[in-house]
């Protein structure tokens, strides 16, 4: 598990004085994220690191190569914004409903 301590750590610091709309730190989406992955059976840290570090490209200043030099290629991977939004392209033209901002909403909700 020093591979999850380490990318929470790293979320946390990149995170450091974000806020979500309501006014709570950025880090309780993240913790909460995790948490619910654990709650479904979750035990592989390379997803649980997915997990804390799923917003760090898209929101800091933190680069594909850098996840990718300390998390491994298939942790920057499912952390890539290109890759998720490859992903609701993908279900939004296979479903009509929920649309890919609700989906976003659905996930940052968390």
């Amino acid at each position: 598990m020093e591979l999850v301590k380490s990318a929470e750590l790293f979320a946390r610091k990149k995170h450091a004085g974000q806020t979500q709309k309501d006014g709570a730190q950025y880090s309780e989406h993240l913790e909460a994220v995790v948490s619910r992955l654990k709650s479904l059976g979750v035990a592989d840290e390379e997803i649980l690191c997915a997990g804390w570090l799923h917003d760090t490209i898209e929101d800091t200043d933190t680069s594909f190569d850098e996840l990718l030099e300390r998390f491994g290629n298939r942790v920057a991977v499912w952390c890539c914004p290109c890759q998720r939004m490859r992903r609701y392209q993908k279900n939004e033209k296979s479903r009509s409903t929920p649309s890919n901002s609700e989906n976003h909403h659905r996930m940052r909700s968390l």
